[in-house]
């Protein structure tokens, strides 16, 4: 009795709903919350609010004028975006040039854009 029950509610469901793999193709994530120099993004405030205090985020934070020198951090983005959240700084004005020749790298690559 019970296997015939099974197969009655079988044949009701559409042939394209049993073949489907619901992770793959029907679940999508929102991450609102990122952080741009780590290029992570989290589904909580409160989790990226977490990782800007952590020793990773830290340690990049502490390389940042090498990071954006090889190109692996945008220096137009802000260290992180939060939705409705206060108009930061980007990541290229928080890092300061330690020598002329970097200064002028830096205004000649503003003077393009």
């Amino acid at each position: 009795m019970f296997n015939f029950q099974v197969l009655s509610l079988l044949s009701k469901v559409p042939k394209n709903d049993i073949n489907e793999c619901p992770t793959t193709t029907t679940i999508t994530t929102k991450k609102p919350y990122k952080c741009n120099v780590c290029r992570l993004s989290y589904g909580q405030g409160s989790t990226l609010d977490i990782h800007l205090r952590s020793v990773a985020h830290q340690t990049r934070i502490g390389r940042l004028s090498e990071l954006v020198a090889s190109g692996e951090v945008d220096a137009f983005l802000p260290v992180s975006e939060q939705p409705g959240g206060i108009t930061q700084k980007t990541i290229g004005e928080l890092v300061l040039p330690s020598t002329t020749s970097e200064l002028e790298k830096v205004r000649f690559v503003f003077e393009i854009f």
